[in-house]
């Protein structure tokens, strides 16, 4: 005669079961540290600046030239209640742009009191890079970009130079707008 089992020991031989066929946990993959900046394309040379280097991104708004400025100030914009100068990175550098008009965006930046946006032929958006794949020379940019960036960062078998906010806001000639 066959042994009854209780229901409670029909659930621990289910669960014994069940243990026994189920699979392992998959195993955790290795951290890897990452470095997080805002893509974008200049003159067809593909860019990265830091994260806090740029408080937002923005279709180009409208704006109202100004008089008695270099050509690559575009004028100023009202963003939000506060006027913000315009600038057009690709006349400051002396580049050509490669962009359609429909692709520019202006990055706003925000740093050591002053703001202003720079228009940019296209913006990739956030993109995060291994920091192990990190170069300190740039890489196939002309030579207007050496004052402005340092070093460079590969991803999806592209190359990302670092363009530095900071550098361009230091630059003296960047800060005197009067022609």
């Amino acid at each position: 005669m066959a042994q009854v089992a209780t229901p409670f020991q029909a659930l621990l031989d289910l669960n014994d079961r069940y243990r026994a066929a189920a699979a392992g946990l998959p195993e955790q993959e290795a951290f890897v540290e990452t470095w997080t900046g805002i893509a974008y394309r200049l003159a067809g040379c593909a860019l990265v600046t830091p994260m806090n280097q740029v408080s937002e991104i923005l279709t180009p708004p409208p704006f109202t030239r100004l008089p008695g400025v270099k050509s690559w100030v575009l004028g100023v914009a009202n963003v939000r209640g506060r006027l913000v100068p315009l600038i057009d990175l690709c006349d400051y550098l002396g580049i050509e742009s490669a962009a359609t008009r429909q692709n520019r965006r202006v990055l706003m930046v925000e740093m050591n009191d002053l703001l202003f946006g720079l228009r940019v032929d296209q913006v990739i958006g956030m993109q995060h890079f291994n920091v192990d794949n990190q170069q300190e020379l740039t890489v196939d940019l002309p030579p207007e970009f050496d004052a402005y960036t340092e070093g460079a960062y590969q991803w999806n078998k592209e190359i990302w130079n670092l363009f530095s906010m900071e550098k361009l806001v230091n630059q003296p000639n960047f800060l005197h707008v009067a022609a």
